[in-house]
Parts: structure tokens; C-alpha cells; sequence
């Protein structure tokens, strides 16, 4: 099975050649990174001008010094709603306790496309931002690198799938009484 490559680093630096897989407000791009936190190994963020690993933590956003690793690759991400984590949700940490912690990524006001992490136990994903922890209950979750993009009705993977892909009708699901409507567009170039 293929695995994602983690860099280590420090201080908000990234690794030359990272992909980053979310933005700010400001435009300015967030790498997904995991730290050691609590006797845990907890999926957060990271840019250059933070100085440090963000995550959401306890309510909290909480800058955590030191030592982080960086993911290097390009991703594939699933929708997911309330807490739901697919069965091919790629397992970047855990608990303290040993139970699986997930990458996750949301739009908190609609101008940003933030990154914190998902476990099925919250119910929701949990996003770092505004030194708050958010929950947040339509989200993606990053899969593993061996995951399908796009199945046929068979289950298998077409010959040759197109370069991007937007489903001609958003996904719309209902969550704490709430529709909540959600469009993919997954770019391969």
C-alpha cells in the first residue's frame, strides 16, 4: 500500500516541495501538519507566518512550539458529514489513548479553507481558527493515497478518468436539522 511522505520541521517552515492543502482569508496557503501534543500525534496546520503548528485543542486553537511534520504530497479528500469518517479516511495520528485521529478541512466563514482533524467520536470535524476550536459539521477528510478518485458502478476505477470532475448536482445532506448543500470539484492536473 502507498503511504503519504511527512517531513519534519520547525519554527513554520515548510519543506522545499510541500503541497498545500488549504488557504487563509488573506489567500495565504496552509500545509497540513501533525504534532505531538498531549501523548497524542494530532493533525493541525502550518505557514511560514504562524512560526509554529496550529490545533484545535480543548475549545481552543493552540499554537504548539517546536518540531512538526509537514505532508508532502498532494491529497485526495471525501466528503463527509457529522462525524462520519470514510472507510478509506487515511489515519494521520491518534489519541493519547491510541484511538485514530484524520485529517480534516472546512470553510469556517466561507473566505478560507482551514485544516484541523476528525474522529468519529466528536460527531464533527474539529478546525483551529481565530484561536477557537470550531465544530463543523460538512467537512473533508483526507483518504488514503490508494483510494479511488472516481468508481464505476462496479466498484472499479475507469480507464481513463477525466482531469477534473464537478458532479452536475451538488450533494445535499441534512445535519442537526440543517440542509447543508456541498460541491466537490476534484482537480487532477
Amino acid at each position: 500500500m502507498k503511504d503519504y511522505r511527512w517531513e519534519t520541521a520547525s519554527d513554520g517552515r515548510i519543506p522545499e516541495g510541500a503541497i498545500p492543502h488549504g488557504y487563509d482569508d488573506d489567500g495565504s496557503p496552509l500545509w497540513v501538519c501533525r504534532v505531538r501534543l498531549h501523548g497524542g500525534l494530532h493533525p493541525g496546520k502550518v505557514r511560514p507566518g504562524l512560526g509554529l503548528a496550529g490545533v484545535a485543542w480543548g475549545g481552543d486553537e493552540i499554537g504548539v512550539p517546536g518540531e512538526y511534520e509537514v505532508l508532502m504530497d498532494r491529497g485526495i479528500w471525501g466528503v463527509a458529514v457529522g462525524g462520519h469518517v470514510p472507510d478509506d479516511a487515511y489515519e494521520a495520528g491518534h489519541e493519547h489513548h491510541g484511538v485514530p485521529l484524520h485529517v480534516a478541512r472546512a470553510s469556517i466563514d466561507g473566505n478560507n479553507l482551514q485544516l484541523g482533524k476528525v474522529r468519529r467520536e466528536f460527531g464533527a470535524a474539529n478546525i483551529g481558527y481565530g484561536n477557537e476550536e470550531h465544530t463543523v459539521h460538512a467537512y473533508e477528510v483526507l483518504l488514503r493515497p490508494d483510494a479511488p478518485v472516481f468508481a464505476s458502478p462496479q466498484g472499479t476505477a475507469p480507464a481513463q478518468p477525466p482531469r477534473s470532475f464537478t458532479p452536475a448536482q451538488p450533494a445535499a445532506v441534512t445535519v442537526d436539522g440543517k440542509r447543508v448543500t456541498v460541491t466537490v470539484t476534484v482537480d487532477l492536473n
